[in-house]
């Protein structure tokens, strides 16, 4: 054990799905009084962790709190915090570029949720553009099978995007920059274990860079050869280096990519550092989404991307979360239902409406009397968030000319006051902002 014992707060990865986390951190600094002494995080996980890692009192929680959400709010503005390389920002005009957008905008954005009370959804054509093979290893196999593509990449370049402009705001080096610098000499301050996932690609497995920025091996004590300690900004960058989407970082005597590759759910450094008491917030829910073809079938990146992107993906989080309940450490694991939000989806009004649903999601587990009124709210904050996410599409124009439109938009308006009842029904108190406004007197 390398701190006493204490609360863990254990963040997962998800890209820009971490509005939902973001949400959930800030009811819990917020209302419930939650401040840990153990904070873990793997790839959007650990952008948050880093952030959070620099408070000590209620008071720098709650700051922490406000700023990832002004950060979440800009992060997926153009040049914020990624940015294209510059062979790949030439490919604008081309047929590689073309191939390129569509497949980036067919993963970034989510297809909206059902509604549970209708029949019929007029939605539901909206699915067709972007459930087709939509993160990178999709966009691995058209580099694999256009030869357009591989004729106009580099064979040198690592990785489509660059995360120097986050990185030149963490370290202080952009002043007008919407997101803050991190103070790595806060976050090493005595009073908080720190450990965020990367995954070495050498000796292929987990580190963790820890609160004194030191690159350490599985039991989070020992350090990786060569005692590299590249400092906590390094680590918040490689946890969230997604192989091909962005460059691995070399590291001592390693190169390191994206800690979810091998543990997306970081519950073990948190009890193996001394947690008596976790709360785990999940970006993305913890099951595997049911298939949505008949992979027997379909074609092979299909097959290739269930099988790698999801079985073995998900059943990773499921070890992740067996490995802590084995110890039988209390934890509490706060996870979105609805998925409201893509990975690298860039709304602005549908991270609004994931924050919000952490926000509520965090409530309806921590404040709730019984299981049961744990359940129905829980239930109650998927269906607000179903009926806000689909209003959201609606206001978009979509399904515009549908015969069932006016239906499906009065339908979605009653998900949201009937459940927004439930939950003041339950005394749970809603996220600041418009919902609190639309709770029936």
């Amino acid at each position: 054990m390398t701190s006493p014992a204490g609360r863990g707060l254990v963040l997962s990865g998800g890209g820009l799905r971490g509005t939902f986390t973001a949400g959930a951190l800030a009811y819990l600094f917020d209302q419930d009084g939650f401040y840990p002494e153990i904070v873990t995080g793997t790839s959007i996980g650990s952008w948050c962790g880093g952030t959070i890692a620099q408070a000590r009192t209620p008071d720098e929680f709650q700051q922490a709190a406000r700023g990832l959400r002004m950060a979440m709010s800009t992060i997926a503005q153009p040049g914020v915090a990624v940015s294209p390389r510059p062979w790949v920002t030439q490919l604008t005009t081309t047929h590689a570029g073309s191939d390129m957008k569509r497949i980036f905008m067919s993963g970034m954005v989510t297809p909206p949720p059902p509604d549970p009370t209708m029949d019929t959804d007029v939605l539901a054509d909206q699915t067709s553009d972007h459930t087709s093979a939509g993160d990178v290893l999709a966009l691995l196999g058209h580099l694999v099978t256009h030869p357009h593509l591989r004729k106009e990449s580099p064979q040198h370049d690592s990785s489509l995007m660059l995360l120097d402009p986050i990185e030149a705001a963490w370290r202080g080096r952009t002043p007008n920059s919407p997101l803050a610098p991190i103070d790595q000499e806060a976050v090493r301050r005595p009073g908080l274990e720190l450990r965020l996932t990367v995954t070495a690609l050498g000796d292929s497995c987990i580190r963790y860079v820890d609160q004194h920025g030191a690159v350490v091996e599985a039991d989070g004590v020992t350090p990786a050869p060569g005692a590299p300690s590249p400092g906590v900004i390094e680590g918040m960058l490689a946890s969230a280096s997604v192989p091909a989407l962005f460059a691995p970082r070399a590291i001592g005597d390693d190169v390191y990519v994206d800690g979810g590759i091998v543990q997306n759910i970081p519950l073990t450094p948190a009890i193996d550092a001394g947690a008596q008491e976790v709360i785990a917030v999940l970006a993305e829910e913890r099951l595997c989404p049911p298939p949505d073809r008949d992979y027997a079938t379909t074609d092979l990146l299909s097959v290739a991307y269930r099988a790698q992107s999801y079985v073995a993906f998900f059943d990773q989080q499921r070890r992740d979360l067996a490995a802590g309940a084995a110890t039988g450490i209390p934890t509490t694991v706060i996870e979105p239902i609805v998925d409201v939000v893509g990975a690298f989806d860039p709304d602005e009004r549908r991270m609004t409406i994931n924050w919000e649903y952490g926000w509520m999601r965090a409530a309806a587990a921590r404040a709730t009397a019984t299981p049961d009124d744990r359940v129905a709210a829980e239930q109650a904050a998927d269906r607000v968030t179903i009926g806000r996410a689909r209003l959201a599409w609606f206001d978009g124009g979509a399904a515009a000319s549908s015969e069932g439109l006016s239906e499906s938009v009065e339908s979605a308006r009653r998900l949201v006051t009937d459940n927004l009842a439930v939950l003041h029904s339950l005394g749970l108190p809603l996220p600041p902002g418009e919902l609190r406004d639309q709770v029936p007197v």
